[in-house]
């Protein structure tokens, strides 16, 4: 798949892709560690919450949808505060910024109504922002976790 990305001032922003398919994936971040995952299922489309658990890091991430399937498995560990980011009905996320290194340091999400997240998690890491092409939204997540969420992908599409 080709998603034609180019970076600027620390924000990646994706070309619609090539393929038929409708996804666009950013840059991987964050470290090797822990146990790979991956969120996709045909019928987890619309995202409704997104539960974190964080402190100085991100200790977890657990996505919640609106077809009543069972949520994702909670990746990572059992540390920092719950968070729970609610969408209205209708409100898709559409940019995510981040810190990561070795973990993934903090995250926040931002909606195409204009709203966003808190920040969750600490200051560490470098930097990172996934804005989604213009009728893109997340759609799920792939990575790497045990005792902490080590890291993310995003994964884009269109409805």
């Amino acid at each position: 798949m080709s998603s034609n990305l180019t970076e600027s001032d620390s924000t990646t922003v994706a070309s619609p892709p090539d393929d038929d398919k409708g996804t666009v994936s950013f840059p991987y971040k964050g470290g090797s560690g822990g146990n790979p995952f991956d969120d996709f299922h045909p019928t987890r489309k619309v995202i409704t919450q997104i539960r974190v658990r964080a402190a100085k890091n991100i200790d977890a991430i657990q996505v919640f949808y609106d077809d009543n399937t069972i949520p994702t498995q909670i990746h990572g560990g059992t540390g920092g505060d719950v968070y729970d980011f609610y969408l209205e009905k209708g409100e898709k996320i559409v940019k995510i910024d981040g810190r990561a290194a070795k973990l993934i340091d903090r995250l926040q999400f931002h909606t195409d109504t204009g709203r966003a997240s808190p920040p969750y998690g600490g200051s560490g890491g470098d930097n990172f922002s996934w804005q989604a092409p213009e009728g893109y939204f997340l759609r799920y997540f792939t990575g790497r976790s045990a005792k902490m969420v080590d890291g993310l992908q995003g994964f884009f599409q269109t409805e």
